[in-house]
């Protein structure tokens, strides 16, 4: 977005800086004797609209000695004082910033002004030389420069008219657009907003292009919602020009769409492209580009993971593509691909199977053998999540024909064929065949990548699986040592690299060797703990490893290290200790899904709360519920598809609202952005305290608030709080420090929570 303002209130475009062609720079002076015989143009200003004419082709000695004509014609016909002379040394200087010859632009441009302010004084028309000079420095880039001759035009017109004259309102402009060419977003926004409040006769369409100016500046500062009212507004204009329904409008959400994509605003992408379903379904004969939209919406929203209604727009651009006669194959075989591979995101693997398999009915036989391996390598791995073994290897082998047909057995396209059908082969538990895939997929690497490449590390891992599986331990510690060394001081992903830890501690728990597998899942465990965001699930799994390793122990060793794992386990994950369960107050507050909203509005709303009636408190708990649902609604950048259980916000916000519906983290995420709070929670079930979630909102603050949750049959009741604490969360003032009170919890602590 962001087009050039036109010639009347954009400097860049105005003709590269010239004045008007049709005659004088003091407008309101009135025509010179001699400048007009009748209907006959003053044969000075036709040497200086001349001049300007061979500035524009860039023929700058030819616009020098028709503008020196002029002014010498000028003194003979007015006298050397003239406004007319003064305007020709302000165009000679004009010339002279082109050429780049600074001190004679500047004797020239002093000459003129000097001249002018003999004639008029400190005059709005003076004003207006300033406004050339700096639409001329504007197009040279020189912008300080620009910036500092409109600042002097300005400065006259608010001495002579008064700051809030209308012809201050083009200054603002122009130094609006100069700071947006520097990139200084807040100073443009900020004089495009005084020009804007200051032009009240300017016409539609300059009003929509300083909106768009506006939008564009805040969207390049990722300040979305205020992009998008200034989008909104420069489409009220426009409609209100053409028409709801004009195709330009929906050209216009297209653009504004795209914008917001491309600065990975995609929920506000989402919005425009609806705005332009809007319209292309009112006109007729614009089925394909409905379902061009509808491609672009679904992609949006895979994008965002949000699957289910990624397919919901893919099939209805597959019914439009579907219905049109005779059907357009290569778009038909996008839209089948991007419906296999959404459901394939949602383990929906038959429904992936039925449209890769759609996209396999399209294929032109012995056509583009790339495109047939692609779709039969996209069947293959549906059927391989599905566990249908033997069709997927079916599939990889097919494709594995295909790319050897054009790109040869050693092709790089080929190795990851191997590496697909070994997957298949290994889980299937034929480990001779999986072994020789390894063995291709590992022989073409080697020829055609570097020794210290992460891809042959990750064939390495794989061959280490393979060995760990067949239960040929010291092959498999063989094989993970190397990628461990492979992958040393590299920019990896470092879940891969836990993985590659944990795969080496299962081998030497293979061996009996408890020594190193503590060691290494110890090593897993540092790297998790080095994660921003810890998953669960991960510290769940080394919990359960550590258990079952030292169940298999029989060496005092084994036992010793699992005992220093346990109380650094303990010190991360604790809990609650007696100390912050003395801390928190118990409240009586209902034991329903209502608990959260009532103790967010207890917490941070505290004096209105308990100045509602106690009767009264459920319908205070349950205007902040609706504030949760419209604080998501207006933040839904904020948020990602697991927020929502993969279901769409709007369904999402609705239920949320009804008063049966239980809080979740969600709503937790929701309050600690909209009050700026640091909300830290803890979980308690029957048997453990989990690991305690923070909710930041993303900013910084002082203000901490403490929930515990008690779970019971999948529900969350919040029964204790503390809130507005000094100090800002962090997590390690969640968790003790002193290793004696470290030993104490976990002592205390270990079989209660583990």
């Amino acid at each position: 977005m962001g087009n050039n303002i036109n010639s009347e209130s954009n400097p860049k475009v105005q003709n590269q800086g010239e004045l008007e062609s049709s005659g004088t720079l003091m407008s309101k002076s009135g025509p010179q004797a001699g400048e007009n015989l009748g209907n006959k143009v003053s044969p000075v200003i036709e040497l200086y609209s001349l001049g300007e004419f061979h500035l524009k082709q860039g023929n700058y000695p030819e616009a020098l000695e028709c503008i020196k004509q002029g002014i010498e014609l000028a003194e003979k016909m007015h006298g050397s004082g003239d406004l007319k002379v003064g305007e020709g040394y302000i165009r000679l200087g004009i010339v002279g910033i082109y050429e780049n010859q600074n001190e004679a632009a500047q004797e020239s441009i002093k000459k003129g002004l000097d001249i002018i302010s003999a004639k008029v004084g400190k005059h709005p028309d003076l004003a207006e030389a300033y406004q050339k000079i700096g639409s001329a420095y504007y197009q040279c880039d020189r912008l300080d420069e620009a910036i500092k001759a409109y600042n002097n035009g300005l400065e006259i017109i608010t001495a002579t008219l008064g700051t809030g004259h209308p012809r201050t309102a083009k200054f603002y402009i122009y130094i609006a657009e100069v700071y947006g060419e520097k990139g200084l977003n807040d100073e443009a926004i900020h004089y495009y907003k005084k020009g804007l409040k200051l032009a009240s006769d300017l016409p539609d369409d300059e009003t929509a292009k300083i909106y768009d100016f506006i939008a564009s500046r805040y969207l390049e500062k990722d300040c979305f919602a205020e992009a998008s009212y200034y989008y909104d507004k420069e489409m009220e204009l426009k409609i209100k020009k053409l028409g709801r329904t004009h195709p330009s409008i929906a050209a216009f959400a297209d653009l504004v769409a795209m914008s917001f994509f491309t600065r990975e605003a995609t929920f506000y992408s989402i919005v425009y492209y609806r705005k332009e379903l809007d319209v292309l379904t009112a006109l007729p004969g614009k089925d394909i580009d409905i379902a061009e939209v509808y491609s672009k919406i679904g992609h949006a929203y895979k994008l965002k993971q949000m699957y289910k209604d990624a397919i919901g727009c893919y099939l209805k651009e597959a019914r439009i593509r579907q219905n049109r006669a005779p059907a357009e194959r290569n778009p038909l075989m996008a839209v089948y691909k991007n419906l296999g591979s959404s459901f394939f995101s949602l383990k929906l693997y038959d429904q992936a199977i039925e449209y890769h398999l759609k996209r396999e009915d399209l294929l032109i036989p012995m056509k583009n053998h790339f495109e047939a391996a692609e779709v039969y390598l996209d069947i293959g791995d549906a059927y391989l999540a599905k566990g249908i073994y033997e069709k997927a290897i079916e599939y990889y082998n097919r494709a594995m024909t295909k790319i050897s047909t054009i790109g040869g057995q050693d092709s790089f396209e080929m190795s990851m064929v191997y590496d697909k059908l070994g997957t298949a082969q290994l889980v299937k538990g034929n480990f001779g065949e999986a072994l020789k895939c390894l063995k291709e997929e590992l022989d073409i690497k080697t020829k055609r990548l570097a020794q210290n490449d992460p891809s042959i590390a990750n064939t390495h891992a794989r061959f280490g699986y393979y060995y760990l599986k067949s239960g040929a331990y010291d092959d498999a510690i063989s094989c993970f040592t190397q990628v461990l060394n492979l992958k040393q001081g590299k920019e990896v992903d470092p879940f891969h690299l836990i993985q590659d830890y944990i795969n080496l501690g299962n081998a030497y728990k293979g061996k009996r060797d408890f020594h190193n597998t503590f060691a290494s899942y110890s090593s897993a465990l540092t790297l998790i703990h080095k994660l921003k965001e810890i998953p669960v699930e991960l510290l769940v799994t080394m919990k359960n490893l550590f258990f079952s390793a030292m169940h298999s122990a029989t060496d005092t060793k084994g036992d010793e290290l699992f005992a220093r794992f346990t109380t650094n386990y303990v010190s991360k994950t604790v809990t609650v200790a007696t100390s912050l369960l003395e801390e928190l107050s118990l409240k009586n507050l209902p034991m329903d899904a209502s608990s959260m909203f009532h103790c967010i509005s207890y917490a941070l709303l505290k004096d209105d709360y308990l100045a509602t009636d106690p009767d009264k408190r459920n319908e205070f708990a349950y205007s902040v519920r609706k504030l949760a649902a419209e604080i998501i609604r207006r933040n839904a950048e904020a948020f990602y598809p697991s927020d929502f259980n993969g279901d769409l916000i709007e369904n999402y916000t609705r239920a949320l609202e009804k008063p049966g519906f239980w809080g979740r983290d969600t709503e937790l995420k929701a309050f600690a952005l909209y009050f700026r709070v640091h909300i830290v929670l803890y979980v308690m079930t029957k048997t453990k305290v989990l690991l305690p979630e923070i909710f930041t909102g993303g900013f910084p603050s002082t203000k901490k608030m403490i929930l515990l949750m008690d779970v019971r049959d999948g529900r969350r009741i919040c029964k204790l709080f503390v809130s507005s604490h000094q100090g800002e969360v962090h997590e390690s003032s969640l968790f003790p420090n002193d290793e004696a009170e470290i030993q104490t919890l976990a002592e205390k602590f270990f079989n209660k929570l583990l």
